[in-house]
């Protein structure tokens, strides 16, 4: 888990149970039996406003709660936060004093890293997203999940300032078997991509999303078709997956049909160690 989640804590009203966002921000306390004893909701910048259930607003906290914006703990004397190497003012929005670290991510010392997607823990740093929260993010932003107006199964984004590989199901789920292995060849089509982009590096600013689309060019056809084939190996090396299902393997089956079609498109060389006729026989 995180290392700011709290989960419980007791006291002389008895267990407290802690419920937070998708920062890590405590939004309600319930008691054991479930019933919301306190619900929390914060400013842009963590400054903290307390409730009861019903909604009426607390100076301070009935439950001598400590745990609020981000999952820290918020000094309510001073009116800051304390994040481990350092203290936060949720009303300004900036720390308090310099950055340990220096400039190792960013040329502001004071600048804080509590985003919708971003938590800073520590206190010194601006922590990434990981891939998955990524890709997450790059899926529900229709600018750079849809090409032409339609949704991709697939893509390299550009993501706190490195490259990485999204994928998706393509379709409607006709076998939960055959889309996960469909979505894991769909990855190994887009690392391809990925790895073939050292020298279209990311912008470093932190945070920052985009699509890294592949640059036209002399080798575009030969990058797509060596994609390909990496995806149906892929498909190929885990249909066993499937379990003897006769859907997921008649599903992969037609995955690999089109894949071959596209590669007929492309004029692509298939003398990959796979003979094109034994694609489909091996499903």
């Amino acid at each position: 888990s995180y290392i700011d989640e709290p989960v419980m804590r007791g006291g002389s009203g008895g267990l407290r149970y802690y419920h937070r966002n998708q920062q890590y921000s405590i939004t309600a306390l319930t008691d054991g039996g479930g019933t919301i004893t306190e619900r929390y909701a914060y400013s842009a910048y963590g400054t903290p406003t307390i409730t009861d259930a019903a909604g009426t607003i607390r100076t301070s906290s009935a439950d001598h709660n400590r745990y609020t914006y981000t999952g820290r703990e918020y000094d309510e004397a001073l009116g800051l936060y304390h994040y481990r190497a350092r203290m936060y003012d949720s009303v300004a929005g900036r720390f308090c004093s310099r950055d340990p670290i220096g400039y190792v991510d960013g040329t502001s010392f004071y600048k804080a890293a509590m985003f919708l997607t971003l938590t800073d823990p520590s206190g010194n740093c601006i922590e990434k997203r990981t891939a998955e929260e990524c890709c997450a993010d790059a899926w529900a932003d229709p600018g750079i999940a849809n090409v032409n107006g339609r949704p991709s199964a697939g893509m390299v984004i550009c993501c706190d300032g490195r490259n990485v590989a999204c994928a998706k199901q393509s379709g409607s789920i006709i076998d939960k078997d055959g889309i996960d292995i469909e979505v894991k060849c769909t990855l190994e089509h887009e690392k391809v991509h990925m790895n073939e982009q050292p020298q279209r590096p990311c912008e470093q600013s932190i945070p920052n999303l985009s699509r890294e689309d592949i640059p036209e060019g002399e080798d575009l056809n030969e990058r797509e078709c060596e994609a390909y084939q990496r995806q149906v190996q892929c498909l190929m090396d885990t249909v066993g997956e499937c379990n003897g299902n006769a859907r997921c393997i008649r599903f992969l089956a037609q995955k690999t049909l089109n894949i071959e079609i596209k590669m007929n498109g492309r004029n692509c060389n298939t003398n990959y160690g796979i003979e094109t006729p034994n694609w489909r026989g091996n499903f």
